[in-house]
C-alpha cells in the first residue's frame, strides 16, 4: 500500500516496524475522493478503525467515521488476515505487500525500518467529510468537525476552495462547519474544497468535492409567462410587437394561445403584432390555456397601449379644415369584400369545402381579415364536426339526398371584417345530389349495407326486427329469419353452425346483389350469442365460448375451430400507424363483415340501445367537454403491468391531442373495493379485472350522453340476456343499468393481443365514423370472443365542443 504522508511515499511489509515523523512545513491540499488512504492513522498507532466512506453522498459531508462503514465490511473484521486495511493490519502497520508463497517476508530494496523523530507530538488528522451531490439553489453544509488529534490538543480549521472550480459564496473560511448555496450551473460541475488543520504546532489537509448539478425547473400550472410590447404608445396609426416569455428560464410555456384587443379576438400563436389606427387607451391580452393533470386552466396578462391624436396644432379637429394648425386626420378605414365560392354540386356523403380566400381588403387593415360563415337554406349541416364556421375554407359532409328543391339546396353567407369595419355579405349555393353507389363508394354508415338477423321462433324477435329496421329505413331485403333456439343464449358449435353460420353463408350466395353491398351483419335480439365446443366441454374455452358475432366476422368454416382466428387486414391503431381511409366495399374480401350484436333481458331494453344510439347520431350539437373520456389503463395487480399501451402514449401524446381539447381525459381507477362513478362519462375503459364487477362501475348519475363502456373482462359479455347471473357481467351493467348505448366486451377468457385498441376506436369516431367500423378497424383479427353489443349504426355527428 502506498500513502502520501509528509513529502515521501513510505513502504513496508507485514511484520516491520516503521518508525516517521509528521512533516510540519506548509500546508498542501490532498485531494481525495470517495476512498481516503488508512497510513497515516497506522502510523500513528491511533485504534480506530477510520478508513474510506462509502456510504451515499448526503447535502451534509460530515458524517461520523464510525458510521460511514458497514458492520459487515472486511475492513472491520481483525480476524480477516485477506481483507485490505484490516483493523489489524492498521493497528499494527502490517502490510500484505511482498509475501511469498508460504507467507513468510520476501526481501525488498527498503529492508530497514524507517525512523523519524515524532518530538512527542502526534500531528493532527483532517476530515473534510463525504463528497456531495447537490442542485443548483440547495444549501451546501461542509463539515470538518470530524477532525480530530491524537493527543487530545485544540484544532484550528481552515477552508479553502480550488481557484480552477466555479466559485461559490463563502463568508466563513475559519470554522469547523460552513455553509453557503450550491451556484446556478447550466452543467453538472464539481467544485474542491480543502480542509486543513492544526494543533498549534502541526496541521494536515484533506479534501472534499461537491458535485453540482442544474436545478430542475418545475413550471407552474397554469403556466406563469410575462408579456412586453414593443411601445406602449404612439401616434396613431402606429404598430405595436407583443411577446410572452417564461418566468423562471426553461419553463415550459406549450397551450393553447389567445391573444385580444380590447375582448375582441386577433391571435393564436405566442407572438402578436398589432395596428392601433384610431385615438385611444387599447387593453391588449394574452391568455394562455394549458392542459394541468386531467383539467385545462388559462393564465392572462395584459398590458394597456395608448395610441395619441396625430400631431398639429388643432389635433383631429384643427387639421380638419387647413387652417386649424395642420393636423392630418387619419385616412378613413375601407370596408373588405367577401367573396364565397365553392363546387357547384356536392354527392350526399361526399365533404365539401367552402372557399373565402378570394375575400379582398382594399387597405389592408387595421387587422387580418376574419371570417364568419353562416347556412342561410337547405338541410343544416353546421353541426357537422368537420364545420367551422370562423375558418377561411370550412368544410361539411354532404346530407343525405331528399329529393325536395329546398332541402337539396344548400345556400351560404359569408361575411369578412378587418377589425375595424364588415364587409357585406356574398352568398354562395350547392346542389345536393344523390348518390350512385358502387362497391368503391359504399360504406357502413348506409343503412343498406347491413344484414339484420332475427328469431323467426320468437315473436318478440320478428317485432324487435321490424321495428329496428324502421328507425333505420333499412330495406326489408336485408333481413334474414333464423331457425335458432329462442331461449337458448349459448348453444353447442353444432347448433351454431347449422342454425346460423351456414343459413348466413348460403343466404347472402343466393343472393348476390345483397351480397355485393352487404358491409356489416347484426346478430339481432333473441338470436344466440354465444357457443360452446359442444355440449360436454362447455367451458373449453371460458365462461361464456365463442362469439357468434366475431365469428360472422369471416365466413370461412375452416376458422371456426379455437385458437384460429384470422387477422384483419383493415386493423390499424391510431396512435402508432393512423390510416384516415374509411373502409368501403370493395376493400373488403367477399366473406369478411362488420358485425355487432343487439341482445338484452327485455325487449324494451333491446330498443333502448337504438332509441340511445339514434339520439345521440341525430344530434347536431357538440358532445359537451365535461362528459369525459373516463380511463384507467394502469393496474399495479396485473401481471406485466400495462397491457393498453395504446390508450396511454395516445393520452400522453401532445399529436394525438391536438386540438387539446379533442380527447377530455379523466382518469379513474376501476379496481378495488370502492369503484369510482363516472356520471359524465360519455366513454369509459376500465382495466382488466377477474371478477366482481360492480354496478357502481357503470352506473352512477343518469346524466351525460353515455356512449361507450369497455372494459378488459374475462367472459363479461356471457349473460347479455341478465343484469344478476355470472355476478352481473359487466356489459348488462354498463347498457341496461348504466344506460350506456354501447358496450365492447369478450364472451370468454380474453387474449389481450387480439383487444380492440381503445385509442383506435376513439380516433375513428372522432373523424364521424359509426360504431361498428370504429369497432371493427381497432380489432386486430377475427378474434373468438370481442363483441360489439350495441347499436353499430351509431355514430357522432358533432365531436366534443371546445371548453
Amino acid at each position: 500500500m502506498d500513502c502520501d504522508i509528509g513529502a515521501r511515499p513510505l513502504q513496508g511489509k507485514k511484520g516491520e516496524e516503521v518508525l516517521f515523523v509528521a512533516n510540519s512545513h506548509g500546508r498542501r491540499p490532498l485531494v481525495r475522493r470517495s476512498t481516503r488512504c488508512l497510513c497515516a492513522l497506522a502510523m500513528l498507532g491511533l485504534t480506530s478503525p477510520w478508513g474510506c466512506s462509502t456510504e451515499p453522498l448526503i447535502v451534509s459531508s460530515g458524517d461520523s467515521p464510525a458510521t460511514q462503514q458497514d458492520d459487515s465490511d472486511s475492513q472491520q473484521d481483525p480476524t480477516n488476515d485477506d481483507a485490505q486495511d484490516s483493523s489489524g493490519d492498521i493497528l499494527g502497520l502490517s502490510l500484505d505487500d511482498d509475501v511469498d508463497s508460504n507467507g513468510d517476508p520476501t526481501p525488498t530494496n527498503n529492508d530497514d525500518p524507517i525512523e523519524f523523530n515524532n518530538e512527542g507530538n502526534a500531528a493532527p488528522i483532517a476530515n473534510a467529510g463525504t463528497d456531495l451531490q447537490a442542485e443548483s439553489g440547495d444549501t451546501i453544509v461542509l463539515d470538518g468537525s470530524t477532525s480530530a488529534d491524537p493527543d487530545g490538543d485544540p484544532l484550528t480549521f481552515e477552508w479553502f476552495q480550488d481557484p480552477d472550480t466555479v466559485a461559490a459564496d463563502l463568508t466563513d473560511f475559519e470554522s469547523a462547519e460552513i455553509e453557503f448555496v450550491a451556484p446556478n450551473v447550466n452543467a453538472e460541475t464539481v467544485l474542491l474544497f480543502t480542509l486543513t488543520v492544526s494543533d498549534g504546532e502541526m496541521e494536515s489537509s484533506d479534501s472534499v468535492s461537491v458535485t453540482v448539478s442544474p436545478a430542475v425547473i418545475e413550471p407552474p400550472c397554469p403556466a406563469e409567462f410575462l408579456m412586453t410590447a414593443a411601445n406602449t404608445s404612439g401616434i396613431a396609426p402606429f404598430n405595436s410587437s407583443f411577446e410572452v416569455g417564461p418566468v423562471e428560464p426553461g419553463a415550459n410555456l406549450l397551450g393553447e394561445w389567445e391573444w385580444s384587443v380590447d375582448g375582441d379576438v386577433v391571435g393564436d400563436s405566442n407572438t402578436l403584432s398589432h395596428s392601433f389606427s384610431v385615438e385611444g387607451d387599447y387593453l391588449v391580452e394574452a391568455c394562455l390555456t394549458t392542459s394541468c393533470g386531467f383539467e385545462f386552466e388559462s393564465r392572462c396578462e395584459s398590458i394597456v397601449i395608448t395610441a395619441e391624436a396625430p400631431v398639429g396644432g388643432g389635433g383631429f379637429g384643427g387639421g380638419f379644415g387647413g387652417g386649424g394648425g395642420g393636423g392630418t386626420p387619419p385616412p378613413a378605414n375601407v370596408a373588405p369584400i367577401a367573396s364565397a365560392s365553392a363546387a357547384s354540386s356536392v354527392t350526399e356523403g361526399n365533404v365539401l369545402t367552402l372557399n373565402g380566400t378570394g375575400s379582398s381588403d382594399p387597405d389592408s387593415g387595421p387587422n387580418a381579415l376574419t371570417y364568419s360563415w353562416t347556412q342561410a337554406g337547405g338541410t343544416d349541416v353546421t353541426g357537422d364536426h368537420l364545420f367551422d364556421a370562423t375558418a377561411a375554407q370550412p368544410q361539411f359532409t354532404a346530407p343525405a339526398f331528399a329529393n325536395d328543391a329546398a332541402q337539396d339546396t344548400l345556400v351560404f353567407k359569408l361575411v369578412v371584417s378587418d377589425g375595424a369595419d364588415q364587409s357585406p355579405a356574398d352568398t354562395v349555393s350547392i346542389s345536393v345530389t344523390q348518390a350512385v353507389v358502387t362497391a368503391a363508394n359504399r360504406t357502413a354508415a348506409m343503412v343498406d349495407s347491413w344484414l339484420v338477423l332475427y328469431n323467426v321462433n320468437s315473436a318478440d324477435s320478428i317485432a324487435w326486427k321490424d321495428w329496428y329496421i324502421a328507425q333505420w329505413g333499412i330495406p326489408s331485403a336485408n333481413t334474414l329469419g333464423l331457425n335458432a333456439d329462442a331461449n337458448a343464449e349459448r348453444i353447442t358449435k353444432t347448433e351454431m353452425i347449422n342454425t346460423i353460420f351456414t343459413p348466413v353463408v348460403n343466404h347472402l350466395n343466393a343472393n348476390p346483389t345483397l351480397k355485393a353491398k352487404t358491409m356489416g351483419i347484426l346478430v339481432g335480439y333473441r338470436v344466440p350469442g354465444n357457443f360452446y365446443t359442444d355440449a360436454n366441454t362447455p367451458t373449453l374455452q371460458g365462461g361464456g365460448g365463442w362469439s357468434v358475432s366475431s365469428r360472422l366476422q369471416k365466413l370461412d368454416p375452416g376458422a371456426l375451430d379455437f385458437p384460429k382466428w384470422p387477422s384483419n387486414a383493415h386493423h390499424f391503431n391510431a396512435y402508432f400507424s393512423p390510416d384516415t381511409d374509411r373502409i368501403n366495399k370493395s376493400e373488403m374480401a367477399a366473406d369478411v363483415f362488420i358485425t355487432a350484436r343487439i341482445d338484452a333481458p327485455t325487449l324494451a331494453e333491446a330498443k333502448a340501445l337504438t332509441t340511445r344510439a339514434r339520439a345521440i347520431s341525430t344530434n347536431s350539437s357538440a358532445l359537451p367537454s365535461n362528459e369525459w373520456v373516463y380511463i384507467d389503463y394502469d393496474d399495479p395487480g396485473s401481471p406485466g403491468g400495462d397491457e393498453w399501451t395504446g390508450l396511454r402514449l395516445a393520452f400522453e401524446d401532445v399529436d394525438f391531442n391536438t386540438p387539446a381539447w379533442k380527447f377530455p381525459w379523466k382518469h379513474f381507477v376501476s379496481d378495488g373495493g370502492s369503484e369510482e362513478p363516472t356520471p359524465n362519462a360519455a366513454f369509459q375503459f376500465s382495466y382488466y379485472r377477474l371478477t366482481g364487477w360492480q354496478n357502481g362501475d357503470w352506473s352512477g348519475s343518469a346524466s351525460g350522453t353515455k356512449i361507450l363502456g369497455y372494459a378488459m373482462n374475462s367472459w363479461g359479455a356471457t349473460t347479455v340476456r341478465s343484469t344478476t347471473s355470472h355476478s352481473g357481467r359487466y356489459v348488462p351493467n354498463v347498457l341496461f343499468n348504466g344506460g350506456y348505448a354501447g358496450a365492447i366486451g369478450a364472451t370468454g377468457e380474453p387474449y389481450l393481443s387480439t383487444i380492440p385498441k381503445p385509442d383506435t376506436v376513439l380516433w375513428c369516431l372522432a373523424e364521424g365514423w359509426t360504431m361498428g367500423e370504429a369497432v371493427f378497424q381497432a380489432t386486430p383479427d377475427h378474434a373468438w370472443m370481442w363483441e360489439l353489443v350495441g347499436d353499430p349504426l351509431l355514430r357522432i355527428p358533432a365531436w366534443f365542443d371546445k371548453p
